[in-house]
């Protein structure tokens, strides 16, 4: 059976996360196949993709209907449901993000279903207390600069 194809009913084998496949994302469709071949427990990778499989329709369904921001450079993308800030919007948060010297600048963008612009912001973070050289602190400097012009461009 391919992988995006759904078991059919009928059949008197075990269920497995493949029975969910069609309604997760591919990154978790590879990590679930990555884990079956190691061995890992059927029945608990079953599980784990039951577990997921609301917030994943979601993120699916959400990506079927707009695009995602145009930020240059690598991005990662994820839905939000409406919360205290936004209660009556949906919305995608788009984060471009480099490392430098220990450093992580995150270059955020928030965005309706419908493409409006809800919001940017520009995120500094390191996992430890880091002590910076001259030249880091211009590397990440200049960084912040190129966050700031992706997110003016949106």
């Amino acid at each position: 059976m391919g992988r995006d194809q759904p078991r059919v009913g009928g059949s008197m084998s075990t269920p497995s996360w493949r029975d969910y496949a069609d309604h997760l994302t591919a990154h978790t469709r590879d990590l679930l196949e990555a884990a079956e071949q190691r061995g890992e427990n059927p029945a608990t990778l079953r599980q784990h993709a039951e577990n997921i499989l609301d917030a994943e329709t979601f993120q699916l369904a959400c990506d079927a209907v707009t695009d995602t921001p145009p930020l240059k450079g690598t991005h990662s993308t994820a839905w939000q449901r409406p919360d205290d800030r936004h209660t009556q919007t949906y919305r995608e948060i788009t984060v471009s993000t480099s490392t430098i010297a220990g450093v992580t600048v995150d270059a955020i963008a928030e965005t309706s279903l419908s493409g409006d612009l809800l919001g940017t912001l520009v995120y500094l973070s390191g996992a430890d207390l880091v002590t910076l050289t001259a030249d880091d602190a211009l590397r990440i400097a200049a960084e912040l600069q190129r966050a700031s012009q992706r997110l003016k461009t949106l």
